[in-house]
């Protein structure tokens, strides 16, 4: 909440398209100052917490399985699942190959491996499984990402 002053000072920020000056970029600091007293930063849930915590484990072990993440972040395995279908409407795994999936992008537009060798290097049990959960998740397989980088 704020006074009718500080109202007024909002709705006359210039809009995008409009020509930016010293003095509006002025305006918008000054603004800003006196915003961010105002701000209330709401708490997140622990849910969401438990689940930044999660991501963040599976990024840096990719490898792992959902068990092993869900004894590295300490909640038994089926509370893993039922927060991502509540919170982030996937699963635990289907974030894990999407993880899996960005290394193996970065490894297709990087090197010039063979994609059975990507697969390989990223955790999928075989090429052909590595382009079905590519195709699943980016909408794309291995070749189409190297053709729409003018690599192939």
């Amino acid at each position: 909440k704020c006074d009718s002053i500080l109202i007024d000072k909002i709705l006359n920020i210039p809009t995008p398209g409009t020509h930016i000056n010293c003095k509006t970029l002025s305006m918008f600091y000054d603004l800003l100052a006196q915003l961010t007293p105002l701000m209330k930063i709401s708490p997140d849930s622990k849910e969401k917490s438990i689940i930044r915590e999660v991501t963040e484990c599976i990024r840096q072990n990719p490898f792992s399985s959902i068990a092993e993440i869900s004894r590295l972040c300490k909640i038994s395995e089926s509370y893993l699942y039922a927060l991502f279908k509540k919170n982030a409407h996937s699963t635990p795994n289907d974030y894990r190959q999407r993880v899996m999936c960005n290394m193996g992008v970065e490894l297709l537009l990087t090197t010039n491996k063979k994609i059975e060798e990507i697969s390989e290097m990223t955790g999928f049990s075989s090429g052909s499984y590595f382009r079905k959960v590519l195709k699943k998740h980016l909408g794309y397989t291995p070749r189409e990402i190297r053709k729409l980088a003018g690599l192939c």
